[in-house]
């Protein structure tokens, strides 16, 4: 599915655009109702706001959220009169809940983990050359058989410009005499 905003490619299980967070749930559904349900803007929720983000993020976020507890409570409830009350309450839980946080996602990631199995890589096959046929294979000399006496010190002539006449020049100081 194509975002109707910024066009950006999205699968059919995504909910919000990933270039531009458009939801596209709404589009979704107007699509499948034919055009006829209206289009209007969803209340993200506390679970739409987290879509996409691994157990290990998530724990970090609650755990944010608990340290800073005590702040945001003395100030959201000064209007209630609870400024002094609900910081001390939220500062004598957080030992107990920090503790109860970090299990919860660790589990969250084990059950996520068995759910999901990572995918196998497959080893390439070695390529291993075909093996001669006995039948095929000349007879192998061992290397004592001919003393190396006998053998022919023949050293290939690698020069390719050794079988071209020489030039005048060349010839004409080959004669002159050595001085």
């Amino acid at each position: 599915m194509y975002c109707p905003r910024c066009g950006a490619p999205n699968t059919e299980t995504t909910k919000f655009c990933r270039q531009c967070g458009l939801s596209l749930m709404e589009v979704t559904n107007y699509v499948a109702s034919g055009g006829t349900s209206a289009l209007r803007p969803p209340v993200p929720t506390a679970a739409d706001l987290t879509v996409g983000f691994s157990p290990s993020q998530k724990m970090g976020l609650a755990i944010a959220a608990i340290a800073t507890s005590p702040a945001w409570t003395a100030v959201l409830g000064r209007p209630f009169g609870l400024h002094s009350s609900l910081p001390a309450i939220c500062a004598v839980l957080m030992p107990i809940t920090i503790p109860l946080v970090v299990i919860y996602f660790r589990n969250q990631a084990k059950r996520l983990a068995q759910m999901n199995p990572p995918p196998t890589t497959v080893q390439p096959q070695m390529y291993a050359p075909p093996q001669p046929q006995a039948w095929l294979q000349a007879p192998v000399m061992p290397v004592n058989a001919v003393p190396s006496s006998e053998m022919p010190r023949t050293t290939p002539n690698t020069n390719p410009f050794a079988q071209q006449p020489a030039s005048i020049i060349e010839d004409e100081t080959k004669r002159l005499p050595n001085q």
